[in-house]
């Protein structure tokens, strides 16, 4: 017996769902299908049955995979849900899989879609500016937002009435209480803000009532990546079913969807071609500040005439490794055709190449695990090595892995391993991989969310989640680095598994620590441009570009806000030592997942040339240096000796204004530079954060870098007069 499913279509279908179970078996179990109302109903005989609420339907997608049962091949396709659950189903052959997959499309779009977006509607006088290209789509009056924040005598909630505009970028939210404080502008909701992984903890049909003074609304709490909190109520149940249903129509699936190439096209023709004048560095390899050729020149290297390096347009075309840079440098000695075969002997084909070099003469290398397997295998990427290794004074390479040995040792399995060849001395970092770190990175956002802030168990609860212990070992693996570099005069070589995560990480800090050029504004970009966009970053997997809602990828992870946070902790110890600000590195992390900017989009340098980016999208950093005078630390003095704190896990600390800042600023615009107030309140907070000390300083460089064994000035205590040693 066949059920008639989808009767407006008139199709009849036959189809499985997935059983789970146990975690160990997946068992497929046969089951007949039909739509009744709202309701996707299977039935298998009498009384086995159930059903999957199609309110909470977001995608329809055919799949790859097929399944064999009872004799007869099933082609599969995918049901996603709203909380991030998801079926998979199986039609007995492909017409009726299109048929499948189509009817259910069709009531997506036109049972939820069509009726819901022809709503007319009159949009008030009031209503929020917009960016160029963002236009409103919706308009939901009667919304109730409640807020938690600090006021004299404690923390308090308020619940105000709001008008709600839907546009094809974020959600505007304008306060209609006209005795609340609050800019017309300021209530702001990025789609690509929500979090994914907040969202898909969250059970959705048991928060569609949240209680108000007297009377129970259909609601609903999201926790957004920039860590804000914003709890959502309205009179009527059609409301929150528009929001969501909007949330989930913007929210971008693939790049394009992204809404910064609709900002850059609506852009005037003056700003757009101002790209040009970003220079040569900009329309070549896609960089606001990083030119590679003049960067290297800065460190020492020239182009003709040395005696030690050379710089390489071997991986131009970014043939010999495509997540590298078009421009590397390289031992003299080693020619283009070695460069090729090497590649063979290292994941990824992420050879060692210099990442920086010291004063004193000495390489910061950078590279993936060597491919070594489960056989040990010593390859001629050890004789490689040599070339490096000749370069220090007792002949020794100095290989610091980001990994525990227990983690090193388990990559051999899958075809890695590590350097444990002669005249190399391996060191073991122990910092934790990704998954390890997106953990904690949840357990954190969900503490800080908590409603209960006067917990006495809190504190023991941060411990918990581990952020604190990542940071610190990441802190305490570069400054490992620094030491090595700087007072051994040693060269080092740093890399994890594919050399694209913590490798950057402890490169980048290092550098921080060791070049005062680092610690401008312009040169903290040029890093971040170096280490992690030319070296290649996953950002697109790590931040989570594109996607569902409620499904996050296994491979996102917030390794760059570690980064940021490791930076944030080193301003600390130093506050007069840095030429930008807090709010600075806040701008920067809002902004990777904005999607505002595609400066952050893709992965490597390769992949946003072949997209052609700097020429349709917009640059964070060209945003951010037009308004240079917000992020300028006021107190800065240039310091050119190394800085080497003293990282210790008690002097670890809550960044306040990001991960509290629901509670010290409720109400944050991304991109809100027009509050001279509240700069004016950071100015004076940080004057009373900074020490007393002497005000003069040697300067910033010398001019001529010539090798030189560190003396006592350039390790002295480092400027800053906090925790430096």
């Amino acid at each position: 017996k066949n059920y008639h499913w989808m009767t407006d279509v008139g199709v009849s279908l036959e189809g499985f769902l997935i059983k789970r179970g146990t975690k160990r078996k997946k068992a497929w179990k046969k089951r007949l299908f039909r739509r009744v109302g709202d309701e996707l109903t299977y039935h298998q005989g009498k009384n086995q049955k159930g059903s999957t609420d199609l309110k909470l339907l977001v995608s329809v997608n055919a799949l790859e995979e097929q399944c064999k049962h009872d004799g007869v091949q099933y082609f599969l396709f995918e049901v996603e849900l709203l909380g991030g659950g998801s079926e998979k189903l199986g039609a007995p052959d492909r017409h009726q899989l299109q048929n499948w997959v189509d009817g259910l499309n069709d009531y997506l779009v036109t049972q939820r879609g069509k009726q819901i977006v022809q709503q007319s509607f009159t949009l008030p006088d009031v209503v929020p500016p917009l960016f160029p290209g963002e236009k409103i789509i919706q308009f939901i009056p009667e919304t109730y937002m409640m807020l938690s924040f600090k006021e004299s005598g404690g923390n308090k909630n308020h619940t105000l009435e709001v008008n709600m505009f839907l546009t094809n970028y974020k959600v505007h939210m304008i306060s209609t209480d006209r005795y609340a404080q609050i800019p017309a502008d300021a209530i702001h909701l990025p789609y690509r803000g929500v979090s994914d992984s907040d969202l898909h903890s969250i059970s959705i049909p048991s928060i569609l009532s949240a209680k108000s003074t007297s009377k129970v609304y259909p609601g609903l709490r999201l926790i957004l990546r920039d860590m804000r909190r914003i709890h959502i109520k309205w009179k009527q149940t059609e409301s929150r079913q528009l929001f969501m249903y909007h949330l989930n129509l913007y929210y971008p699936k693939k790049p394009e969807e992204l809404f910064t190439f609709e900002y850059f096209r609506s852009l005037p023709e003056d700003i757009q071609s101002q790209v040009h004048n970003f220079g040569s560095q900009y329309t070549t390899y896609g960089y606001y500040k990083y030119d590679p050729i003049k960067e290297f020149e800065r460190m020492g290297i020239k182009q003709e005439g040395d005696d030690k390096w050379r710089i390489t347009m071997r991986n131009k075309d970014y043939s010999l490794i495509p997540s590298y840079s078009a421009v590397l440098a390289v031992p003299k000695s080693m020619e283009d055709t070695q460069l090729k075969k090497w590649t063979s002997h290292r994941t990824r084909k992420r050879i060692p190449v210099l990442s920086y070099l010291c004063p004193n003469g000495m390489p910061l290398i950078r590279c993936s695990q060597p491919r070594r397997g489960v056989t040990n295998a010593v390859t001629r990427d050890a004789t490689y090595l040599e070339v490096y290794s000749s370069m220090s004074p007792d002949k020794r390479l100095y290989i610091y892995d980001s990994r525990s040995f227990a983690a090193a040792q388990a990559n051999r399995g899958l075809g890695g391993g590590f350097e444990d060849y002669k005249n190399t001395k391996l060191v073991f970092c122990d910092i934790d991989n990704i998954h390890a770190v997106r953990a904690s990175w949840h357990m954190l956002m969900k503490l800080v969310a908590r409603d209960n802030r006067n917990d006495a168990t809190w504190h023991t609860r941060v411990a918990e989640s581990g952020w604190f212990l990542h940071l610190y070992r990441i802190l305490h693996g570069s400054r490992k680095v620094v030491k090595k570099l700087v007072r051994d005069a040693c060269p080092v070589l740093v890399h994890c598994s594919d050399g694209w995560d913590r490798t950057s990480q402890m490169t980048s800090i290092a550098m921080l620590l060791m070049d005062p050029y680092y610690r401008t504004i312009d040169g903290f970009v040029t890093l971040i441009e170096k280490e992690w966009m030319s070296f290649g970053h996953q950002f697109a997997l790590r931040t989570g570009v594109v996607g569902v809602i409620g499904k996050p990828s296994s491979e996102e992870s917030p390794i760059f806000l570690q980064f940021l946070e490791c930076v944030y902790n080193i301003i600390t110890c130093y506050p007069t030592t840095f030429e930008f600000n807090e709010s600075f590195l806040i701008q920067i992390f809002d902004n990777v997942y904005s999607g505002m900017f595609g400066t952050f989009m893709f992965d490597c340098e390769r992949q946003r040339m072949q997209a052609n980016l700097p020429f349709n999208s917009s640059c964070l950093f060209w945003y951010l240096d037009q308004n240079r005078k917000y992020y300028v630390n006021p107190f800065y003095v240039a310091d050119p000796n190394v800085l080497i704190p003293k990282f210790e896990m008690r002097h670890m600390s809550v960044w306040e204004r990001l991960w509290i800042r629901a509670e010290e600023h409720p109400i944050v615009d991304l991109l809100n530079f027009k509050d001279q107030a509240e700069l004016e309140l950071m100015l004076a907070i940080q004057a009373l954060k900074v020490p007393s000390r002497p005000q003069q300083r040697a300067p910033v460089r010398p001019a001529a870098r010539t090798p030189a064994s560190p003396t006592t000035t350039q390790w002295g205590a480092g400027g800053g007069g906090g925790r430096g040693g």
